[in-house]
């Protein structure tokens, strides 16, 4: 009897696993989406998307950088930068490869003034 239940309770641990590797699956296959160069011109634009719709799209990002506002490149720098990031992998009979992709939105009062999405495979 205590057998049965060890099986159970591993079984039900396992189904509780899998369920959250599935999510983070699926989160990582929607971030990879957007940070594709055609998700982010049909839904970034420049000078009008908001911080808000940015974090509705994405989410809460991984890092905020906010600018001093002084100097005298001040007028030029951005108000503030996000940073998004996302890591997977793939195997097949060839071997694994894993990417890492992070995009980084720069705001202007507010608004995205630009964004830069780098990649890299390990």
């Amino acid at each position: 009897m205590k057998s049965i239940l060890c099986i159970i309770a591993a079984a039900t641990l396992l189904c509780g696993c899998a369920g959250i590797f599935e999510a983070n699956n699926q989160a990582v296959a929607k971030l990879n989406t957007q940070m594709s160069p055609e998700w982010l011109k049909a839904n970034i634009v420049i000078g009008k998307t908001t911080k808000e719709e940015v974090q509705s799209l994405f989410g809460e990002p991984m890092f905020k950088n906010a600018s001093s506002g002084s100097g005298a490149g001040a007028a030029f720098m951005p108000d503030e930068m996000w940073t998004y990031s996302v890591r997977f992998s793939s195997a097949d009979m060839h071997g694994s490869a894993h990417w890492s992709k992070a995009i980084v939105f720069s705001f202007k009062n507010g608004t995205v003034s630009d964004y830069n999405v780098s990649s890299t495979s390990f």
